[in-house]
């Protein structure tokens, strides 16, 4: 086998193994993250859930992107992450008595 076509294979396993870890993560927060966002916003479920897969696969591509860079500045680039998807969320939130979602 030629070494470009075993890395291309190497991607394709990749992409699968993290298509199945992003399933089993989506599996254990999905419910819980879709129920408090649509108990604190007027978002639909089909609205809720494609924010919860919208953030998930975001943060997947900044991990990637971290490894393959050899990032040194986790902390500061996560922060920078968290500010972001807290600004988009709070733009939905409704905001009376309720316990705070953030």
């Amino acid at each position: 086998m030629e070494r470009g076509t075993f890395y291309l294979h190497y991607y394709d396993i990749d992409d699968v193994t993290s298509a199945r870890m992003l399933e089993k993560l989506a599996d254990l927060g999905k419910e819980n993250f879709v129920t408090r966002l649509m108990q604190n916003s007027l978002l639909t479920f089909e609205q809720a859930e494609a924010v919860f897969y919208f953030q998930m696969n975001g943060c997947l591509a900044i991990n990637r992107m971290m490894l393959k860079n050899q990032c040194t500045d986790w902390g500061r680039i996560q922060q920078t992450i968290d500010q972001f998807i807290k600004a988009g969320l709070e733009n939905f939130l409704i905001h009376d008595q309720r316990e705070e979602f953030l």
